[in-house]
């Protein structure tokens, strides 16, 4: 085995508290040891163990706090969204793109996947898109409809994402999906999505899904346009 096919001390440390988190032996808010008891455990020095700790603060699993330790923290969802510059309203072009993609390429590996089950729940919200509907119950629909679609996949890094997507355009889901115009073509869209399902045909299925996206990346940059 080549040498560098084994983990530093650092890799070691950093590996130790996720596994942690993962197995649940530690939780959002815990305590860590100290550094003595942590590199006593780990069996790797006191300098190892602050070089993989400062990863871990890097990407936001730790907090630091002076005096007191080092806790659980989750800030990593927060991280990844500053290093990718989205930002709540955001409707920049590689915001936009990165929803793309993720839409397109969960439908394509649904299609053939997904239940009749779904699909009936999946017309039941589209049918919720009217002007009478309340616009939180519209609002609601939308983010179910798209996340039925990635729950066929069962990939929770997926789901994330979606939910990393979604909160930070909430603001202008807010604002488009009031306009009498946009709602009709939302679920004009959604019907066409549904059918293409129903359809089992994965390229009916990615060209729905791909005109319905353009249509509404369409309209956030039209409203970002109008935004002073």
């Amino acid at each position: 085995m080549d040498k560098n096919d084994f983990p530093s001390a650092s890799d070691i440390v950093v590996e130790y508290v996720k596994d942690a988190i993962r197995s649940g032996k530690y939780h959002y808010g815990d305590k860590l040891p100290s550094e003595a008891e942590m590199a006593d455990e780990l069996g790797v020095g006191r300098s190892s163990l602050r070089e993989g700790m400062n990863i871990l603060r890097a990407v936001g699993l730790i907090e630091t706090r002076r005096g007191d330790g080092s806790y659980i923290d989750n800030k990593t969802e927060e991280n990844f969204i500053e290093v990718l510059g989205l930002k709540s309203g955001s409707t920049s072009t590689e915001f936009l793109i990165l929803r793309k993609v993720l839409e397109v390429g969960s439908i394509s590996l649904a299609c053939p996947q997904i239940s009749d089950a779904d699909i009936d729940h999946m017309q039941e919200l589209t049918d919720l898109f009217t002007e009478e509907t309340p616009i939180e119950k519209r609002i609601e629909a939308d983010r179910e409809f798209h996340t039925t679609i990635m729950n066929v996949l069962g990939n929770k890094f997926i789901l994330a994402l979606n939910d990393m997507i979604y909160l930070n355009r909430m603001d202008t889901v807010l604002i488009i999906l009031q306009d009498p115009d946009i709602i009709t073509d939302t679920r004009n869209a959604h019907q066409a999505i549904v059918d293409a399902l129903r359809s089992r045909d994965p390229q009916a299925c990615i060209k729905a899904m791909t005109m319905h996206i353009n249509h509404t990346i369409g309209h956030m940059v039209g409203l970002s346009a109008t935004q002073p």
